[in-house]
């Protein structure tokens, strides 16, 4: 079967793809789930940089010797998983994007989300002490797992790492933020509420930079919470 590389988005570890990696593990695949650097306990998310998460991303691959890849991005980790990408191509066999971001040359995630957002991540961090921000909890709620009880909503706040602002600011050179030359597959859940959208839900400008429509589940922003057993199926899906 195939062997997926789970890269979670902001705020997020490796630890939140177990229940999705356990779906997929039953359904005879591999699969292995990374957390970015600067957002396991410990870390220092001043000393980071999007380029450090690109270069650990592709360095897994390589390290791990992974073929037939299907490389999965979560919103923000859209940035450096493309760009990882490019460096480890022959190993990889298709890109997932779940409810996320699709990267342009120059454009950070500050730039592309509405300003009000960027206003809020931007001020939320100065107050923190401008290294790092974590999503404030009404926003979690409302935005990113709307779909689950009060008491599930809780117990992932308090599971989530502050984000490294570099994650945030930087963006991809033209080389880097290029679409690879891979399969994709853009996924998204109809209740995801934590990006702008249309009647069909997905925002054009990101399914229109890849050239495809999106799939799409009955399902929230962090989906790995609340129907893991909805994007496991999407993601077996393109691997069966």
């Amino acid at each position: 079967m195939s062997t997926y590389v789970l890269v979670p988005g902001a705020w997020h570890g490796g630890w939140a793809w177990h229940p999705v990696a356990r779906e997929l593990e039953s359904a005879g695949h591999r699969v292995i789930a990374l957390t970015l650097p600067g957002l396991s306990v410990g870390d220092d998310p001043a000393a980071v940089t999007l380029s450090d998460a690109s270069e650990y991303v592709a360095g897994e691959v390589e390290r791990r010797d992974l073929g037939e890849v299907i490389l999965v991005c979560q919103d923000s980790s859209a940035l450096p998983v493309t760009a990882a990408a490019h460096r480890v191509r022959r190993r990889l066999a298709r890109i997932v994007h779940w409810g996320g971001f699709v990267p342009v040359a120059g454009e950070s995630v500050l730039d592309t989300i509405p300003t009000a957002d960027a206003d809020m991540l931007t001020g939320a961090a100065k107050a923190a002490g401008g290294d790092s921000v974590l999503v404030p909890v009404h926003r979690w709620r409302a935005n990113f797992l709307n779909t689950a009880p009060e008491h599930v909503q809780d117990l992932a706040y308090s599971l989530l790492r502050p984000q490294p602002m570099a994650y945030f600011t930087e963006s991809l050179d033209p080389a880097e933020a290029a679409v690879p030359d891979l399969p994709a597959t853009y996924v998204v859940g109809s209740a995801d509420q934590s990006l702008p959208h249309d009647d069909d839900w997905y925002d054009p400008k990101y399914t229109a930079r890849l050239g495809i429509r999106p799939v799409v589940i009955d399902a929230c922003h962090a989906a790995f919470f609340a129907e893991p057993h909805l994007l496991a199926g999407a993601l077996d899906k393109v691997g069966s």
